[in-house]
């Protein structure tokens, strides 16, 4: 049994914008952070299933509701299978899920996948912060050559508010 090494997942520069007619208030502005996500050591018969890392969303406002929604791209691969690429054009299979049963994919609504839904939330002179977590699994079975793999194009996180 190989053990293969595996880097991970890393997320893009985050993306956050308005939408017209959502929410809305004076001042309201909402940022984001993702952390990258690590498999560790993989050994080509386990799958590896990792619990909740999760993106941090805060909105601010002088006066205002916000109920924001947390989206990610596919990646390297699609929605079905995200990829990690590694050495001599291996490849591993990967993917995002909504949940802790690993049933529902983390996507945009499309093609089967989920997505977060904040609850509303008035802000007055402060900030609100939504915790959204996201699990990962790596499917074992895949005989890869030992090495580093990671996603070749980072995962996009988009927050609408």
């Amino acid at each position: 049994m190989a053990r293969r090494y595996v880097s991970g997942v890393v997320f893009a520069v985050l993306s956050a914008f308005p939408v017209a007619g959502a929410c809305g208030g004076l001042g309201l502005t909402c940022s984001v952070s993702a952390p990258n996500i690590n498999f560790g050591t993989y050994n080509t018969v386990n799958s590896i299933s990792l619990p909740a890392s999760d993106i941090t969303v805060t909105c601010s406002a002088i006066l205002g509701t916000v109920a924001p929604t947390v989206q990610l791209s596919s990646g390297s691969g699609s929605y079905l299978n995200r990829v990690m690429n590694g050495p001599a054009g291996n490849s591993l299979n990967y993917n995002l899920y909504t949940n802790s049963s690993y049933t529902t994919v983390f996507g945009d609504g499309t093609s089967g996948t989920g997505y977060y839904s904040g609850p509303r939330q008035s802000i007055f002179f402060s900030s609100v912060t939504y915790s959204v977590p996201v699990y990962a699994q790596l499917p074992g079975s895949q005989n890869v050559a030992p090495g580093n793999y990671i996603t070749s194009q980072p995962i996009t996180v988009t927050v609408r508010y």
